[in-house]
């Protein structure tokens, strides 16, 4: 017997096929769990990644390249000649919940989300305005005892004119909030140049 299609299945599908419909986008990441975090965050398909930290750690930059599977990360801003070659795995470019930079794009949140929403539940919360911006409130959780890189359940807000996150928050399998992310300043399509994603 095939599972009827609820709302919620069909919002994460728009957010989904909204994703693979961009080629490029920039947000300012803000994430609040055990630390503050606020990284200016350049993404390119088919997976390019540049992250220019504010907070912790200003003025450090790092580059993904999926090409080769390497991050590159210049840790001083002051400094522009140190450069490090690392896996993404390397703990130095893990975030304090342990996410890794080849898997912090918005496809990899979406990925997430699917995997929790199979045999779970995912439903409609209403509409809400996050800082002026119009969004739809989609809640997945998944079944009892599942969780998904730490996580049972999730509330994302959807700009309801790109159908892309702009609001995520996180909760454990406990009930308790583990992070609440804000991504208000999406912009999809930019023109970004492939320069962007190197060091000179």
């Amino acid at each position: 017997m095939i599972a009827a299609v609820t709302a919620g299945d069909e919002a994460l599908m728009k957010a989904s096929e909204a994703f693979a419909r961009l080629d490029t986008y920039t947000v300012t990441i803000r994430s609040e769990n055990d630390d503050k975090e606020e990284i200016r965050y350049f993404f390119r398909k088919p997976g390019w990644i540049r992250m220019e930290f504010e907070e912790p750690h200003r003025g450090a930059v790092l580059v993904y390249n999926p090409d080769l599977k390497r991050v590159k990360l210049r840790p001083f801003g002051f400094f522009k000649s140190l450069v490090l070659d690392l896996s993404p795995e390397d703990r130095l470019v893990r975030s304090s919940k342990g996410h890794t930079v080849d898997k912090s794009h918005i496809g990899a949140l979406l990925e997430n989300v699917w995997r929790l929403n199979e045999g779970g539940g995912a439903g409609l919360r209403g509409e809400e305005s996050v800082n002026g911006r119009d969004a739809v409130v989609l809640e997945v959780i998944g079944k009892e005892g599942k969780e998904v890189s730490g996580v049972h359940r999730y509330v994302i807000w959807l700009d309801k004119r790109l159908f892309l996150p702009i609001k995520v928050v996180s909760y454990g399998p406990g009930g308790e909030k583990t992070e609440d992310v804000d991504m208000t300043d999406l912009e999809s399509g930019p023109d970004l140049s492939p320069d962007l994603f190197d060091f000179k």
